[in-house]
């Protein structure tokens, strides 16, 4: 009866970073559970890795590098949820990479997906000001990642706005502070839900 499966990939925000120790707080923990609370009996496979990027290997292969084995190759798999690893090229990459270049890797897994007749749901990126490895530079480049996410022309079957979801509409650069868990990059329990939402 199972409807297939979707695999949560990303970064420390999908891995659950700042969620509460061993109580399953993770976004994509929340979302199997709405998943079930509705009867849909769809599997979630969290492939989030902390510290992950799309382009550049290190903690982990990249997403690029790890696509076929942690979404294509996985079992049953129908949807593919693409989350937070960006935010780690914007930050912990020298020099970052553009945004022009990262939205032309996400154009590639979106390819890739759909050559295997997989749905591929986009993310826009969480804001981020505040955080050790912050600039304009790199808030430019969000922006214009999730304008292109929001666009119709993407390529992207559907579209979670983590970022309307967890940003201070006074402060748009930056978590509401109800969702932030202290260090600007991380969302608490709290943000982790309202993502799943």
């Amino acid at each position: 009866a199972a409807r297939g499966s979707v695999v949560t990939l990303g970064a420390s925000i999908t891995d659950g970073y700042a969620s509460t120790a061993d109580s399953n707080r993770r976004w994509p923990n929340d979302l199997a559970q709405r998943l079930l609370d509705a009867g849909l009996n769809v599997g979630v496979l969290n492939q989030g890795i902390s510290g992950n990027r799309l382009l550049v290997d290190g903690a982990g292969d990249s997403a690029e590098t790890r696509f076929d084995r942690d979404v294509l190759e996985q079992p049953g798999v129908r949807w593919v949820i693409f989350s937070d690893d960006p935010i780690n090229d914007l930050g912990s990459t020298t020099p970052p990479p553009t945004g022009d270049q990262l939205i032309a890797a996400l154009a590639r897994l979106i390819t890739r997906a759909h050559e295997k007749q997989i749905k591929f749901v986009c993310s826009t990126l969480t804001p981020y000001q505040g955080a050790g490895y912050w600039t304009p530079a790199g808030e430019t480049a969000r922006e214009q990642i999730n304008a292109f996410i929001r666009a119709k022309s993407s390529g992207c079957d559907g579209m979670i706005d983590q970022d309307a979801a967890t940003h201070d509409p006074a402060h748009p650069t930056q978590y509401l502070p109800v969702y932030d868990s202290g260090d600007h990059l991380h969302p608490n329990n709290a943000g982790l839900q309202a993502i799943a939402d």
